[in-house]
């Protein structure tokens, strides 16, 4: 499912790229709507701008559940209310990507990435040291960890999938904070 969904995403992905390079125009996907729908440009503009708005409001409500569950998880001596994480996420959120360019977004990113690869150097040294026997018989462990888990969980999990490729929304505005039209390609 990782694979077809990585294969959908660059295809969708590259896509905006052609849509945008034969329309410099386009800026957003409410523009990108008018273009498509011709007929009712400004219906168009109005529906995909929504649509798009919505899937950033519900990615950033994503992001911000995860800072509350992480900070829950992390001070658990500590008795706040997990509202109160969530408000400190948001804002620490909002104060760290203002202005809304690329140039604090891509900061803000490069701690995402460095906390992903501490993450998954801290599981991968921890399996080194405690060598769990998953080698000897993995299917048969898989599908005993696969029997407990209920329906809600697992489309939780391919939602979370889904997710991480849902950012498409934002490619025309990153693309339009290009200086030279001529960078497109490369990026």
């Amino acid at each position: 499912m990782v694979v077809a969904m990585g294969a959908l995403s660059t295809y969708n992905g590259y896509n905006i790229y052609l849509m945008k390079a034969e329309h410099p125009r386009i800026t957003d996907m409410g523009v990108a709507g008018e273009f498509l729908i011709p007929g009712f440009p400004r219906l168009a503009h109005n529906v995909f701008a929504f649509m798009a708005n919505t899937v950033l409001i519900f990615i950033m409500a994503a992001h911000v559940l995860s800072f509350q569950i992480m900070f829950a998880e992390l001070v658990r001596s500590v008795r706040v209310c997990a509202i109160i994480w969530a408000v400190l996420g948001a804002v620490l959120m909002f104060v760290l990507t203002l202005p809304r360019t690329m140039r604090k977004a891509s900061y803000i990113s490069v701690s995402s990435s460095v906390s992903v690869l501490a993450a998954v150097l801290i599981v991968m040294v921890d399996v080194g040291i405690n060598k769990p026997r998953l080698a000897e018989n993995a299917l048969l462990y898989i599908s005993k960890m696969a029997a407990g888990v209920t329906l809600a969980k697992r489309i939780t999990a391919v939602l979370n999938l889904m997710l991480a490729y849902a950012g498409h929304v934002a490619y025309f505005s990153f693309l339009s904070e290009l200086r030279r039209v001529d960078d497109l390609d490369r990026k």
